[in-house]
């Protein structure tokens, strides 16, 4: 999967904004934010083959949500997208819960 693609499956969850990046404003819950932390070039003869990009996926909550976490978890895994357990984190200063997911994507 690649990253336009994945903006593409993002856009396709109802009832949940998401953004690459952050939003321009503050948003209320619930909403996802992701975007590529890291990446690592593969090149051969001087030409760029493979680009790997390490992308964190965060839904923001105003508790912990299972059914949005399994909803997200489902499209992912309906696509082929390889993800360990999530992180589960209550944002003390926020007041929001937050599910990060860790998954890389190739373009």
């Amino acid at each position: 999967m690649t990253l336009a693609e994945l903006k593409t499956l993002m856009s396709s969850l109802t009832g949940i904004p998401s953004v690459y990046g952050y939003f321009p404003k503050e948003q209320n819950p619930p909403y996802i934010a992701y975007q590529a932390e890291t990446s690592q070039t593969i090149a051969a003869d001087g030409l760029v083959v493979v680009q790997i990009a390490n992308v964190v996926l965060t839904l923001v909550t105003q508790h912990r949500d299972i059914p949005k976490e399994t909803q997200i978890s489902d499209l992912l895994t309906t696509n082929g997208v390889d993800f360990g357990m999530p992180d589960f984190e209550f944002d003390e200063t926020e007041k929001v819960h937050k599910t990060t997911y860790y998954f890389q994507t190739i373009d």
